[in-house]
C-alpha cells in the first residue's frame, strides 16, 4: 500500500464509523447487563417463594406428624395419653415417649428459626411450654435436648 492508501484507511470518516459502532456495542453491552440483573432478580424472587413454600410444607408436615403417628398406631396414643396423665411407663415406652418429645422439639426448634427467618409465624407453642412443664416425661427430655440438640435462643424462646 502507498503513503495514500494508508491515510485513507486511518481517515476521520474511518475514526467515527469505529467510535459510533463502539458507543453502540456499548450501549448494547449495558442493556444485557441491566437484563442480566432483571433476571437475576425475578429468579430471586422465584427462589424465595420456592423456600416459603418447602418451609411451610415441612411446618404442616411436622403438625400432622403426630397426629398421624396417633392415628395409625392406638397402641401408641394410648401410651402417649398416660404419659401427659402422670401414669408409669416401662422402659421401652418411656423410651418411645421421650423419642417423642424430641422429635416434637426438634420441629418447634425448626420451626422456630424458620420464624425467625421471616419465613413462618409461629404457633401452639403455649400449649408446648405446658406440656413441658407437666409432663415428667416431656420434662426429663426437654431437659436433654436443650443441652445436647436444641439452639440456645430457641430454648431461651421456650422458657419466657
Amino acid at each position: 500500500m502507498t503513503q495514500s492508501g494508508l491515510s485513507g484507511f486511518f481517515s476521520l470518516e474511518t475514526h467515527l464509523d469505529a467510535d459510533r459502532l463502539n458507543r453502540w456495542l456499548t450501549l448494547i453491552a449495558n442493556i444485557a447487563v441491566v437484563a442480566g440483573i432483571i433476571f437475576l432478580g425475578l429468579e430471586l424472587r422465584q427462589n424465595n417463594e420456592i423456600l416459603q413454600f418447602e418451609a411451610g410444607s415441612v411446618y404442616f408436615q411436622n403438625r400432622v406428624w403426630g397426629v398421624n403417628k396417633s392415628l395409625e398406631n392406638p397402641e401408641f396414643a394410648r401410651m402417649i395419653f398416660r404419659a401427659r396423665n402422670g401414669e408409669e411407663l416401662d422402659d421401652f415406652e418411656t423410651y418411645q415417649v421421650r423419642q417423642f418429645y424430641r422429635r416434637v422439639f426438634l420441629g418447634l426448634n425448626w420451626e422456630y428459626s424458620q420464624a425467625e427467618a421471616g419465613r413462618l409465624e409461629l404457633s401452639h407453642n403455649d400449649r408446648w411450654r405446658e406440656i413441658i412443664k407437666e409432663n415428667r416425661y416431656a420434662v426429663a427430655e426437654w431437659e436433654w435436648a436443650a443441652k445436647n440438640v436444641l439452639t440456645s435462643d430457641f430454648v431461651q424462646y421456650m422458657s419466657n
